[in-house]
């Protein structure tokens, strides 16, 4: 489903395939992204050891690849991986939800993996399907 220029859809662009698949931890945190022409700052909404969900009116383009920079609560090292955009949600006046992508890791480590797990671990909340 295309999105309008001016950003009006307010559905979610979703590729489901890996929707749900993790247990996923609340959580607002600032992330720094870096894409071919710059970096940029999002908060995260959510987490889990798949993925995250960014708030951003930056977004990429599902497929699009960013590194992911973020340093998680207690965590003695900051977390930098490459993540994959696989779905958008865009702006919308008639939601309070905010506008931002849903990222994929493709190359974590294992060491931030276990630090990911652990922390999902402790924070843990299923949050229902949308």
């Amino acid at each position: 489903m295309p999105a309008h220029a001016d950003g009006s859809q307010a559905q979610a662009l979703r590729q489901p395939d890996l929707r749900r698949v993790f247990d996923r931890a609340s959580l607002s945190l600032e992330v720094t992204l870096e894409r071919d022409h710059g970096f940029f700052t999002g908060f995260t909404e959510n987490l889990s050891e798949g993925g995250l969900f960014v708030a951003t009116h930056m977004p990429s383009k599902v497929g699009d690849r960013v590194i992911l920079a973020m340093s998680l609560p207690g965590a003695a090292t900051a977390v930098r991986t490459e993540c994959e955009v696989r779905w958008l949600r865009l702006f919308s006046e008639t939601s309070d939800a905010p506008p931002g992508m849903g990222l994929r890791f493709v190359r974590l480590s294992e060491d931030d993996k276990r630090e990911i797990t652990a922390f999902v671990a402790r924070r843990a909340t299923r949050l229902p399907d949308e």
